[in-house]
């Protein structure tokens, strides 16, 4: 069964237009394909219907799609991870920016009761940069 957490990630990256090619409990494939834009299709098609009746535009649609397509992999994350991995990986692969980094660091620094807590948010903000 997948967390919450988990499943509001597929759903926002499915709301984005990526489709699920494989769903297992821990891991989802995401796929994404294009067939180019709106103009791309009026300009090529506009230049080959003379001569070609719109072939060039099927192959313009058909390289799109053949070179545009994008797949991407969600995990969820080990329950028993530490909090501030979970976070570094979650900036390193983009899914979240330097602000909300910060933003839950500086959370996560507030909710622990450890005295070395305080220098931990600098140490963070130090290797950010």
């Amino acid at each position: 069964m997948k967390s919450p957490d988990f499943q509001r990630r597929i759903d926002a990256a499915r709301s984005d237009g990526w489709r699920v090619v494989e769903d297992g409990d821990r891991r989802v494939v995401l796929k994404r394909t294009s067939y180019g834009s709106r103009l791309g299709h009026l300009l090529v098609g506009a230049a080959t219907v003379w001569w070609s009746f719109g072939v060039g535009n099927l192959a313009y649609a058909v390289y799109e799609y053949l070179q545009h397509t994008e797949y991407r992999v969600l995990r969820e994350e080990p329950d028993d991870e530490n909090p501030m991995e979970t976070l570094k990986r979650r900036y390193a692969r983009g899914e979240i920016d330097e602000a909300e980094l910060e933003r839950r660091v500086e959370r996560l620094v507030e909710t622990e009761s450890d005295s070395s807590a305080g220098g931990r948010l600098e140490r963070v903000r130090e290797r950010l940069r």
